[in-house]
């Protein structure tokens, strides 16, 4: 029972009760303020017109007793004429001159008042025993002598109306109460129904079936637009799952290689008696596999440590030239022993506002990936220079095979590569990727009408004519 009535369509059945039921009392309080005052202006127009007909039956009899005929009324109708209560002074002396039968010994009022009987004074008064009247008075002139009429009537028959007023108002109160309430669950159930439908579909949705989407109803409305929403976070899900499984996979395969073949090795280093000049090649094999499988894991801890926001960067101003030349340093080696021919054109650079190892891991993994995939005998050129919009332009070409149109646009994700006779994990362009936009930066990879890979990395330069005249005399120097 709790549960049920903790449920949204309840809660709005409830308040469609409260709010019927604050509706209805302030109707009734408002309508019964209306009837009563109705009612009331209603008598003191009947009175007002009693008081101008009983003006005219007043006379004065032989010895001088004021009488007022009240039998000329004979149809039902004018019960609340027959029921007045009528009091006639004089307007000068206060003596009473007249009472009707019906008022008896009971008084309407002291002496008159200085203002009474202007407009015919329409007031609530009591009597002498607790009866409460409704009462008017007025002045009128009979023979030259000045006479005070006050007519009152019971409210008690105006009280009995508006009792029953009420009382019929009321008892729609339960009637529209389970109106309202009913009405309230049924449109609430009605609105709520496609929320169920989400509820059903949300509940079979498994890691195995995040393809599936939660149907979609009207997309204008609050529940289309949550559908649209977790649609959409499903999709994102289902993408990071098989990205996940990608991953897990392709990081599996990249294991295995380097791992059976340092099992070959040493199985067949076991195996064989061999010279002493043999186990050092055997080792030196195992340890170039190691070397390979250390690489990898910590690009896989280095990938880890960005998807989980743990890198913070070290970020200072740094020379471009001066990394740039580090790299290619570094780097020309192994280009050397492909013949290649590696070169570098940096000068006159401003200052960046980057971290100088992660940037030059960027730098390194770039340029590698160029000596790797290039043939013997090939160029490998790095261009940088300034660029009018306040950028750094560095410009990384060969002329190898380059990538083939239909990989291009997966040739920044991870375990990418073009073709199943490279070798590498393909980490190293999404990794320089990350680096080089966490450093402000893009990383592009352009059309080469000459062939080849032509990288594009473009960095923010410092705008401090401080810093750029101390980047420009560290370049020089």
């Amino acid at each position: 029972m709790k549960r049920y009535l903790g449920t949204i369509r309840s809660r709005v059945a409830f308040s469609h009760v409260i709010l019927v039921s604050v509706s209805m009392v302030t109707f009734i309080l408002v309508a019964s303020g209306l009837f009563w005052w109705h009612l009331t202006r209603q008598l003191y127009r009947h009175a007002i017109q009693n008081v101008e007909t009983a003006e005219g039956l007043l006379s004065f009899d032989p010895g001088g007793a004021l009488t007022l005929r009240e039998d000329y009324h004979n149809h039902p109708e004018t019960r609340l004429v027959q029921d007045r209560l009528v009091e006639i002074l004089d307007f000068n002396t206060g003596a009473i001159l007249y009472r009707n039968p019906r008022l008896d010994n009971r008084s309407l009022g002291g002496p008159p008042a200085r203002d009474e009987g202007t407009n015919y004074s329409p007031r609530s008064s009591r009597l002498s025993d607790g009866t409460r009247v409704l009462m008017i008075s007025h002045v009128h002139n009979l023979d030259g002598h000045p006479l005070l009429i006050r007519q009152a009537y019971e409210t008690a028959p105006l009280l009995g109306r508006l009792t029953e007023f009420l009382v019929a108002l009321l008892l729609t109160l339960p009637l529209m109460l389970l109106v309202a309430g009913w009405a309230g669950f049924t449109s609430a159930s009605r609105a709520l129904r496609p929320l169920e439908d989400i509820i059903n579909m949300a509940e079979r949705i498994t890691p195995n079936r995040l393809d599936e989407r939660l149907p979609l109803g009207n997309p204008h409305d609050e529940l289309g637009r949550l559908a649209i929403v977790i649609n959409n976070l499903l999709h994102r899900l289902q993408s990071a799952f098989e990205q996940l499984q990608r991953f897990t996979s392709d990081v599996s395969h990249e294991l295995r290689t380097p791992l059976a073949a340092l099992r070959s090795v040493g199985e067949v280093g076991l195996q064989r008696s061999s010279t002493r000049a043999h186990y050092h090649d055997t080792i030196g094999s195992m340890l170039e596999e190691v070397n390979r499988l250390s690489r990898f894991v910590e690009n896989l801890l280095l990938i880890a440590r960005m998807d989980a926001g743990q890198i913070t960067l070290s970020a200072s101003q740094c020379d471009v030239s001066a990394l740039l030349s580090q790299s290619v340093g570094l780097l020309e080696i192994l280009a050397q022993e492909k013949s290649q021919s590696l070169t570098l054109q940096a000068s006159g650079l401003p200052l960046a506002f980057a971290d100088e190892l992660l940037l030059r891991q960027a730098f390194l993994n770039i340029i590698h990936n160029a000596i790797k995939y290039t043939p013997e005998g090939s160029s490998i050129a790095v261009l940088a220079a300034a660029h009018p919009d306040n950028l750094i332009a560095i410009h990384v070409r060969d002329n190898g095979p380059g990538i083939p149109p239909h990989h291009r646009a997966s040739v920044f994700k991870r375990f990418s590569r073009s073709s199943t006779d490279q070798t590498g994990a393909g980490l190293g362009l999404a990794i320089s990727k990350w680096i080089i936009e966490a450093n402000g930066g893009t990383l592009q990879l352009q059309d080469s009408p000459e062939g080849g890979c032509h990288f594009l990395i473009r960095l923010p330069a410092l705008q401090s004519p401080v810093w750029a005249s101390a980047g420009a005399a560290k370049t020089t120097a």
